[in-house]
């Protein structure tokens, strides 16, 4: 069975019999707005004229690997455009600290936005990770990250393991090592719950209400997965001291 979308399937099959520079850029048109979610997930921006360019070659490329009995056509370019990453990281060489902070802010909420319609829920950080091909620690230093303090402030910027600058959070208590441990094994969805029951990997701590919202589940579900993972925890915690 084809899984290709019936708003490509007759540029797609034009170019597959014909062939040529003006199938090919009826096929373009036709993709326009999967390379501009592709730009803005993989890239934060689909407004830059040369990366758009790049996602049109990339797009050409990957036409002759696509299989409709595979996957969605989407999917196949979605998945190929991610070398736009590569693209993005050496056009931002000596961009600086702000400007590079916010493209990559951008691209972490229109990939959440994404993924939430994808999923029907909110993407854990690890989730958001994987579509990325950030770390959850470069994640979570995006969302923290602040302006330079202000002369006459007490407090001063530091920097990531990258070295961006960012405000430093409150030091994280001793059981976060434990959680962080036990994160990776965790489904999405109590991966999620973690996040916000503890404020891990810069997410808000919210209550009970609300991440039953986020994580798409009824608030007496949140509490039972919730009172699992807190056994799991409880069970970890004494090898962190």
């Amino acid at each position: 069975m084809s899984r290709l979308e019936t708003q490509f399937a007759a540029p797609y099959h034009a170019w597959r019999t014909g062939g040529g520079p003006e199938a090919a850029g009826q096929f373009l048109a036709a993709v326009k707005p999967v390379l501009q979610r592709a730009l803005r997930t993989h890239v934060g921006s689909d407004k830059d004229a040369v990366l758009y360019t790049h996602a049109r070659r990339l797009a050409l490329e990957a036409l002759p690997h696509y299989d409709p009995a595979r996957a969605s056509l989407t999917t196949h370019l979605m998945t190929h455009l991610q070398r736009l990453k590569r693209y993005a990281a050496q056009a931002r060489q000596g961009v600086s600290v702000p400007e590079q902070v916010a493209l990559d802010r951008h691209a972490v909420s229109g990939a959440e936005r994404d993924l939430a319609d994808e999923l029907g829920r909110a993407p854990s950080t690890a989730e958001l990770a994987d579509r990325l091909g950030l770390s959850p620690k470069r994640i979570a230093t995006v969302r923290q990250y602040r302006p330079a303090v202000p002369e006459g402030r007490l407090s001063r910027p530091g920097n990531d393991e990258e070295g961006h600058a960012w405000e430093p959070a409150v030091p994280q208590p001793p059981h976060h090592a434990a959680a962080e441990f036990l994160y990776a094994d965790l489904h999405p969805v109590d991966q999620l719950i973690l996040e916000h029951r503890l404020g891990l990997h810069g997410q808000p701590i919210l209550p009970q209400n609300e991440i039953a919202r986020r994580a798409g589940l009824t608030p007496g579900a949140v509490s039972q997965r919730a009172s699992r993972i807190q056994q799991k925890l409880d069970e970890a915690m004494p090898a962190f001291g």
